[in-house]
């Protein structure tokens, strides 16, 4: 999985991953955990840079990593560590 989108969210994070079978807009909040707000199947892409494009229309360019940010899973610990790498490299 990789990170294209991770901003500070409330008490957590809001962002986009590609996964497998396709794209997640997602949010983390550390009282209710991770939740799915919209999954896109890849096909209907042609690549990332296609999704990314579509989703200017609701996210700032400058919030899209580049390039994506490896991660294991969409845990609060593992989203911890990733903002303070895109912090430190900012």
């Amino acid at each position: 999985m990789e990170l294209i989108v991770l901003k500070p969210h409330g008490r957590g994070y809001r962002g986009c991953a590609i996964e497998a079978q396709g794209y997640l807009f997602f949010q983390y909040s550390r009282k209710r955990g991770l939740k799915i707000l919209k999954r896109y199947a890849r096909q209907e892409f042609t690549g990332a840079a296609d999704f990314m494009a579509v989703m200017r229309k609701f996210i700032t360019p400058p919030a899209f990593l580049q390039p994506p940010v490896p991660i294991k899973a969409l845990t609060g610990e593992e989203l911890d560590r990733t903002y303070g790498e895109i912090i430190r490299k900012q």
